[in-house]
């Protein structure tokens, strides 16, 4: 498993933590109240393979157990939803076993683009420095030719 910014680096200090959200350009009224709190919780982002199966005999993995994904495209809650309603329709349709091997042929693949997707996304999200200025422009021309609104809109259409 690898992390998904490898520049990452857990914090030891609320000093070190502050200093980090600075630099990512935090606005200060957000640092006011992370000063005032008595507990940070620092976490990573981490990188998950694609599975090659998501069954074994009568069981399977749905959701994230099955393609938990970086968060930039927040379709972690869509993706297990979606999961859900295909496995329930194949197996109203066949036989466990088939079933199973259905809706997997089914999911994985957009799931899949989907853990590529947010993968790219993250490391665009994660630039500092010159590559946060690109990071910025290439965003706001993307967004002016609608490439960023259907990139969100295609990852939210069910593919059950």
């Amino acid at each position: 498993m690898a992390m998904e910014n490898v520049n990452y680096k857990a914090t030891s200090s609320r000093v070190e933590f502050m200093q980090r959200l600075t630099d990512c350009c935090l606005p200060t009224r957000i640092g006011a109240v992370i000063e005032k709190s008595d507990r940070l919780i620092d976490t990573a982002v981490f990188d998950h393979r694609v599975l090659s199966r998501w069954s074994r005999g009568n069981v399977v993995l749905v959701g994230d157990a099955a393609h938990a994904m970086a968060p930039f495209l927040g379709q972690g809650a869509n993706q297990a939803i979606q999961d859900a309603s295909c496995l329930a329709s194949k197996l109203s349709q066949y036989d466990v076993e088939e079933a199973l091997l259905r809706f997997e042929q089914i999911r994985r693949p957009p799931t899949a683009r989907l853990m590529r997707t947010s993968r790219i996304l993250g490391l665009l999200e994660t630039q500092k420095g010159n590559g946060r200025s690109t990071r910025d422009l290439l965003f706001r021309v993307l967004g002016e030719v609608g490439v960023v609104g259907s990139v969100f809109a295609s990852s939210c259409l069910p593919v059950v």
